[in-house]
């Protein structure tokens, strides 16, 4: 199979024959249309629904996704988890009530979420954290909302069990069900570990109808790929395969269907290179392989910004180049000197504005710092001033 491209230039081939035809196949909604035969979980059963505060709602539309919600593995897969209710990819929270509450609420979009402390302690650290922070508070819409937390947590888990359990009735599946069974509760301990990690983290928040971005994935991946490569634990070819498993599972949206965002364009921002808060370029082997993949499938579900400087490498501009070339406003690039100088003029700390990533339109923002939200204001008026 070939992958489109407006350029003269036909796309390499990297990947094996396995992973290249479930790339055609995903891009082909194959996984975007079974979404669809399901588009949210009943609430009709739930006794004294009606009666519930907003949270105990939402907690028990929680509950009842994570138990009822298909379970879908794909053959030949190398990450499992998914987002199998239609509704989600309306960005609503995919449980129905009586159809008067269908999709309430609004899903959470426009946020970076910190997969660094998954991958650094894990869901269990995380939840750790929530019940030692529940005991130092009383008031209770705090006290509320913390516990709602923990039983998100909770409910992950449950939907991470289901996992295992199919994926441990099927021959070939063996190595992701060992890493299902460490990850994303404990730390990552691996490359594959890790990208299995914030793909399983990423999928369950898609599942409730939220559109996270993913931010620096280089950053977050390099240091494992870079322990495993120097302990032979793991090759550039094998690292390639897995990692081009999660843009393909992220392709689970695409229905072919008319939509207002571009087909299966949820707000899953990626940002690429750039230099770190001590200001040393984190370019690194993962930086090469997403451009790899990239290139070769065409795969455009995954909004990917490069960040260039003035001393960014030519080597890698020309990299970047290279996959600009084929088309389809796969790659955008980011003027990283000019961003950081206008965070410094909007007060941010260096350490702060240098970790800065984007969201779902392509705001910069700084992931756990920023708040996010739409305000209307007079361009013209302030530029006015400035003069």
């Amino acid at each position: 199979m070939e992958f489109y491209t407006s350029s003269d230039c036909k796309r390499p081939v990297r990947l094996s024959r396995k992973t290249r035809n479930f790339a055609y196949e995903s891009l082909n909604h194959k996984y975007g249309k079974d979404t669809l035969k399901t588009p949210n979980v009943s609430l009709n059963h739930i006794e004294n629904y009606e009666n519930m505060s907003p949270i105990e709602k939402y907690n028990t539309a929680i509950y009842e996704i994570v138990t009822k919600a298909p379970v879908r593995i794909c053959d030949g897969e190398l990450l499992s988890g998914a987002a199998t209710l239609g509704d989600a990819i309306t960005h609503q929270l995919p449980a129905a009530y009586k159809n008067e509450e269908r999709g309430a609420p609004t899903g959470v979009s426009h946020l970076t979420v910190d997969f660094f402390e998954v991958l650094e302690i894990g869901m269990d650290g995380i939840r750790e954290k929530a019940k030692k922070s529940l005991a130092t508070h009383t008031d209770p819409s705090k006290t509320e909302f913390i516990k709602s937390c923990i039983h998100c947590i909770d409910c992950m888990e449950i939907w991470r069990m289901r996992y295992i359990d199919e994926l441990s009735k099927r021959q070939g599946f063996e190595r992701i069900t060992e890493n299902m069974k460490r990850v994303p509760f404990s730390p990552a301990a691996s490359f594959y570990e890790a990208v299995q990690s914030i793909w399983f983290c990423f999928s369950f928040l898609r599942l409730t109808g939220c559109w996270p971005g993913f931010g620096r994935i280089d950053v977050l991946l390099g240091k494992y790929l870079d322990a495993d490569l120097k302990n032979n634990k793991i090759t550039l070819y094998e690292a390639r395969e897995i990692l081009a498993h999660f843009f393909i599972k992220g392709c689970e949206w695409i229905t072919g269907e008319d939509t207002v965002s571009g087909d299966a364009q949820h707000y899953q921002n990626i940002v690429l290179s750039g230099i770190d808060e001590n200001g040393n370029d984190v370019t690194n082997e993962v930086t090469y392989l997403v451009l790899d993949i990239i290139e070769e499938t065409g795969i455009s579900d995954f909004p990917t910004t490069v960040r260039i400087n003035k001393k960014t490498d030519e080597k890698f501009l020309t990299r970047v180049a290279e996959v600009i070339r084929y088309g389809g406003g796969v790659v955008a690039v980011y003027n990283e000197d000019l961003i950081l100088e206008s965070l410094a003029d909007m007060g941010y700390p260096q350490i702060e504005a240098r970790a800065f990533a984007n969201d779902g339109c392509w705001e910069v923002q700084i992931p756990g710092k920023t708040n996010f939200s739409y305000i209307p204001f007079d361009a013209l008026k302030l530029y006015s001033k400035s003069l």
